[in-house]
């Protein structure tokens, strides 16, 4: 019986992440992504594999 309640628990605060995730990204505030790509610390790296990438393309 226990432990059906504390799955049960868990099964509700799982629930309530996702629901706050899908909440957040759909309204544009997903707290891992502000939607500046400028500002990411991977932005550099994402535009110098997309030059490489590109320049791969054209050869």
């Amino acid at each position: 019986m226990g432990t059906f309640i504390v799955s049960l628990i868990l099964l509700v605060i799982i629930a309530f992440i996702i629901r706050y995730m899908i909440k957040s990204k759909t309204s544009g505030k997903h707290p891992s992504c502000g939607g500046n790509c400028g500002s990411c610390g991977h932005a550099c790296s994402a535009l110098e594999h997309s030059i490489s990438f590109l320049e791969s393309q054209k050869k």
